[in-house]
């Protein structure tokens, strides 16, 4: 098990109503998706047994937190990252 704690530089306060809905169809596809959540949860409830994984769209970043299989995080981070590739949404700028 891995504990994760990152933030992707997706500038929230840039993204539009088309990136948002892109971002909503990305966190579809993800490995784990929870399609029963409130909130954007994938593998299982939000900080109780693992596995689970969320994320949250805040000002620095999307936060995305969990404990999980080292190999569930790697297919689900990779997988995050070509969706991310794949639509041109507004970066932080370091």
């Amino acid at each position: 098990m891995v504990a994760v704690q990152r933030i992707y530089a997706i500038n929230f306060a840039l993204v539009s109503e088309e990136d948002e809905r892109a971002l909503l169809r990305l966190y579809e596809r993800l490995p784990g998706f929870d399609a029963n959540a409130e909130l954007q949860t994938w593998f299982g409830a939000l900080e109780g047994q693992p596995p689970w994984l969320w994320a949250s769209a805040e000002p620095s970043g999307l936060l995305v937190a969990g404990v999980l299989p080292a190999s569930c995080w790697d297919e689900w981070n990779a997988a995050l990252l070509d969706g991310l590739d794949s639509h041109p949404y507004p970066l932080h700028e370091f």
